[in-house]
């Protein structure tokens, strides 16, 4: 029973059960649709285009993460917390390149250049590696002339965003700016400015000004999931079905809670406010920014 409706508080609110919160992240994912269309739209006016796509493809891969989780059931209950690990990282990286983007836009937006750089480079070598098979594995053969690996690499050779390496810096800072995305020259000297517990640190602090989040703890619970994502004895514990169905739906409930949060910031950066058809899906689970 909620006894104070001015001050309503996790504990007065009753938990929503599994088949609800399936149901709200599956109408979250259709509005998510209408979002990803602003967003290209947006593209075509914005002088940081690559941030915005960054946004929206960020958006997008993790509302499909959470997708994918609520196609599980308690009994997958390791294999959930394997792809909240992903989902977690994405999350920070989303608020960490937000934050830098409103202190300073242009590096927000080389950011967001580079993220799809050296996306273009991963893709050269994944290419490569389909052309050297591409006569001889049954899959690759299957798809014939749907795959034109040739053109798609050329498409990937071709793509200068941004100049990868500061050539001025120590060769250990040039090894560290080829190899990650966010090491951004002019802005990253060391490693440890872009170790996941420095980005969370810099998540929670947005995330307790964006959001009605006070207490967020990325660093914490991405230790944890480590332990899933990894192999480990943690993937042998038992839990009681009850206790399993319980942490599945609770999961359900927060990560559903924090694609909200991603939403807010993308209607945020379009200055939009949120629509009322995803407010009224907020008020039917625990949207407290768990």
């Amino acid at each position: 029973m909620i006894i104070n409706p001015n001050r309503i508080l996790k504990e007065s609110i009753p938990a929503p059960d599994e088949q609800v919160l399936k149901s709200l992240i599956s109408q979250t994912y259709s509005e998510i649709g209408t979002l990803r269309l602003l967003l290209k739209d947006h593209r075509k006016i914005t002088p940081f285009p690559y941030f915005n796509d960054f946004l929206r493809d960020s958006l997008i891969t993790n509302s499909e993460i959470l997708l994918s989780i609520s196609k599980l059931s308690a009994t997958f209950l390791n294999s959930t917390f394997i792809l909240m690990r992903t989902f977690l990282e994405i999350m920070v990286d989303f608020l960490w390149t937000y934050s830098i983007f409103l202190e300073k836009k242009e590096n927000g937006e080389n950011l967001a250049k580079r993220f799809y750089q050296i996306g273009a480079q991963y893709f050269l070598s994944m290419s490569a590696r389909l052309e050297s098979i591409s006569e001889t594995d049954p899959f690759i053969k299957k798809a014939g002339d749907k795959i034109n690996i040739n053109q798609d690499a050329e498409r990937a050779r071709n793509t200068n965003l941004i100049e990868l390496i500061d050539r001025n810096a120590s060769d250990r800072l040039q090894r560290l700016q080829k190899s990650d995305w966010r090491a951004l020259p002019g802005l990253i000297q060391k490693q440890q400015q872009i170790r996941f517990e420095a980005r969370s640190k810099k998540a929670k602090e947005l995330a307790a000004k964006l959001f009605n989040l006070k207490a967020a703890p990325y660093q914490y619970n991405w230790k944890l999931l480590n332990a899933f994502t990894h192999w480990s004895s943690l993937h042998y514990k038992y839990a009681e079905e009850e206790v399993a169905s319980t942490l599945y739906d609770r999961n359900l409930n927060v990560y559903l809670g924090f694609v909200h949060d991603m939403i807010s910031v993308c209607y945020r950066h379009l200055n939009k406010n949120v629509p009322e058809r995803l407010k009224v899906i907020q008020t039917q689970f625990i949207y407290f920014s768990t």
